[in-house]
């Protein structure tokens, strides 16, 4: 890192102002007005900007479990004595830093900070205890971090995703820090001051003075000069830091003609909370597959990104909703799926072609809905399913290795399938393939020929149907003796399938509704136990699933998911099915709405028909006509429309008891779609734009799907 930047960063970090010194009794009202004209000086200094903070997110996944840096202000010292010794593993935190984020450190939890720093010393502590740390690099393994999701280096510095492949992170180890906001000093200021104050202040005793006593003006008892800062020793805990450059020494000279102390930013020994070993997440007891649908090609980090903020929102969900769940050391895990990348397909061939014309349009095209062009390709559909399926099992194989515990524990998996990932995770659950089309259309050809009259094309019939037999025996055997087709090695707890086209895909391959079909009839349980089909209701891409089953569906409104600030969150089985009610409105538009089913009441219309509205004016001006003088027209008219309305409300009040009982003799056993609610200053037509990607942030997503994966943990 560039020095000089690493300053500017470091003070900027507080306002030099909250960390001057002055005595109290010399601040009257003169020094009032020269604070002010001080703190003018000060605004138009641009080293003085916004106090940023370091990321100590309190969240299920990545917390550190520590005081918030703008609340902690400092160490509170005891008055009582203390011998210096070097800093032990406790004392010391470790910090991470993502891609993209170059001025934020994160704190690794303490679990994960002692481990680290139990590898850093075996393999680099050279024993003299003065002069730093030496690394060793030979036979220096990796840590998992993060969750079991990174792994850390510590020879390098690096920290590495383990499941998916993106740019390493940087770690720090975090010794001496500003006050405040616990930001860690650089590593290469952070030993040279370790080593110093060891050098002034090992083995002696000293008093924990506390810090708020520095305002009787010690004296400085140890200096240390670097190129754009010095630090100041004024005692063993009371260690400041002061900018060289030259807005700050102007800032000094300034506050020291006016009675204060130099301004400089306050430096801690050690971390604000000592790491524990019991600062660890829960175990993992459910894996959730994240899997992606078109335009990865696009973005080949989109899914990384969309499964860290859905994990992140999850882990949310987690701490303020599952506190039960977390103390039962539980919790789910989400691991994006990305198998668009490896895939040849075509191998430039379409690109090739591509006119130079719009070549923007063109290539966007190219990159999303060219995906669904190659699924339904009977060429390069096969490589598809392999893709997707060799993916799932070769992180299912790296998860177990990791975490060995899962499979002898009962862990369960779930995959979270989007768009046409969704409809490929299908065909691979089911094992449906094109040629199972051909195959029933042969069938259908066959038995149509058993019963030829003439006995030569009988004879062929049946000797091909003796054929076809012989080739499932050897498909069959097959299968058992080798795992090179579709299947995957893990059995699948629950489908969550958000903004997908399957119910679509399955109509063209012939599906309709049945009377008395279920789910078992497309998606027998043995195969996956639960399937949820999840959208927004105006996501252009998502469909229905229900109808497809049974057809009068269409008239019953999906579920609607439960909102994840909602007080009140009834479980999901015990949801009424609500009536879709359609009426005619003015220009023969219809209209619907939902009316809760079997409550005996009906949300009133907004208008009555025109036929029923001419009557009733009609009427009103034959009884304005006869008795002049009497009620106006309006008024009239008005009480006719009122007498209409209960009468038609009465009427949709039967219709919706009747649609009810129909309901309950063919009701599926449970619901498969579930809608998210829309937003209240939502604009339909523009949200079509971003509905099918909006899944990823929710909220109420993932309080759904956390709902079904620990059923028996959230309150009713």
């Amino acid at each position: 890192m560039n020095n000089h930047s690493f300053m500017e960063e470091i003070f900027e970090v507080l306002d030099p102002l909250n960390d001057v010194e002055m005595d109290v009794s010399e601040f009257n009202t003169n020094t009032v007005a020269d604070s002010q004209s001080r703190r003018q000086i000060l605004s138009e200094n641009p080293s003085s900007a916004a106090i940023p903070t370091v990321d100590l997110t309190e969240s299920y996944e990545d917390r550190s479990r520590s005081p918030t840096p703008e609340v902690t202000a400092s160490k509170s010292w005891t008055e009582q004595t203390e011998v210096i010794e070097e800093l032990q593993p406790e004392e010391i935190r470790w910090f991470y830093r993502d891609p993209g984020q170059k001025q934020q450190w994160v704190a690794f939890i303490g679990y994960d900070s002692l481990r680290i720093e139990c590898k850093f010393r075996q393999f680099k502590y050279d024993g003299g205890g003065g002069s730093g740390y030496v690394v060793h690099e030979d036979n220096v393994g990796t840590i998992t971090a993060r969750g079991s999701l990174y792994e850390v280096d510590i020879v390098s510095k690096k920290c590495f995703p383990t499941y998916w492949a993106a740019e390493s992170g940087d770690i720090m180890r975090g010794t001496w820090f500003l006050d405040r906001t616990w930001l860690p000093l650089e590593e290469i200021y952070a030993d040279k001051l370790e080593e110093e104050h060891l050098k002034k202040f090992h083995k002696q005793t000293v008093e924990t003075e506390c810090s708020a006593s520095t305002k009787d003006k010690k004296h400085v008892i140890h200096h240390v000069v670097f190129t754009e800062f010095h630090v100041d020793w004024r005692s063993a805990f009371d260690v400041f830091m002061f900018s060289e450059a030259r807005s700050y020494k102007l800032m000094r000279s300034v506050t020291s003609s006016l009675g204060f102390s130099k301004a400089g930013v306050r430096l801690h020994r050690g971390y604000c909370e000592e790491a524990r070993p019991d600062d660890k997440l829960p175990g993992i007891t459910h894996l959730v597959f994240v899997v992606h649908g078109i335009g990865q090609k696009m973005d080949t980090n989109r899914i990384i990104r969309n499964c860290t903020r859905f994990r992140h929102v999850a882990a949310l969900i987690m701490e303020q909703q599952f506190q039960d769940v977390v103390k039962n050391d539980q919790r789910a895990e989400f691991l994006p799926v990305e198998w668009r990348s490896s895939l040849k397909l075509d191998d430039g061939t379409v690109e090739s072609v591509t006119p130079e014309k719009v070549r923007g349009l063109r290539e966007l095209l190219n990159s999303t809905a060219m995906d669904v062009m190659y699924y339904n390709s009977p060429l390069f559909r096969s490589e598809l399913v392999h893709g997707l399926q060799r993916e799932l099992n070769r992180l299912y194989d790296m998860f177990c290795v990791r975490h060995p515990y899962f499979e002898a524990s009962a862990g369960k998996v779930s995959i979270l399938a989007h768009s046409l990932g969704s409809v490929i995770t299908y065909d691979i659950i089911t094992g449906w393939s094109p040629v199972s089309l051909y195959d029933e259309f042969v069938n259908a050809t066959v038995d149509a020929g058993m019963s030829e009259s003439d006995l030569q094309k009988r004879q062929l019939y049946e000797e091909l149907q003796s054929s076809r037999r012989r080739v499932r025996d050897l498909e069959a055997m097959l299968v058992s003796t080798t795992n090179s087709l579709t299947t995957l090695k893990f059995k699948i707890e629950n489908l969550y399938c958000i903004g997908s086209p399957l119910s679509v895909f399955l109509t063209l391959r012939g599906v309709q509704p049945k009377d008395n079909q279920t789910l078992e009839d497309i998606l027998p349980s043995h195969l996956c136990q639960r399937m949820f089909n999840i959208f927004h209701p105006t996501d252009p891409v998502a469909y229905r699933m229900e109808p497809l089953l049974l057809k009068h569906y269409a008239t019953i409104h999906p579920v609607r998911v439960h909102r994840a600030d909602a007080p009140l969150k009834p479980a999901y089985a015990d949801v009424k099915p609500e009536i879709i009610l359609r009426q005619s409105e003015p220009g023969g538009q219809e209209k619907a709405r939902a009316s809760p089913a079997g409550s005996g009441q009906a949300s009133p219309k907004e208008q009555t028909s025109p036929l029923h509205a001419g009557y009733a004016s009609t009427l009103a001006g034959m009884v304005w006509s006869k008795w002049s003088g009497g009620k106006k027209v309006e008024e009239l008219n008005q009480e006719l429309t009122t007498l209409n309305k209960l009468e038609t409300v009465d009427k949709e009040s039967d219709v919706a008891f009747s649609a009810y009982d129909a309901i309950e003799k063919t009701a599926l056993d449970q619901r498969i779609d579930y809608e998210l609610r829309e937003g209240s200053m939502e604009n339909r037509y523009l949200s079509a734009f971003t509905s099918h990607v909006s899944y990823w942030s929710s909220p109420d997503v993932a309080l759904f799907v956390l709902t079904h994966i620990f059923p028996r943990e959230v309150a009713p």
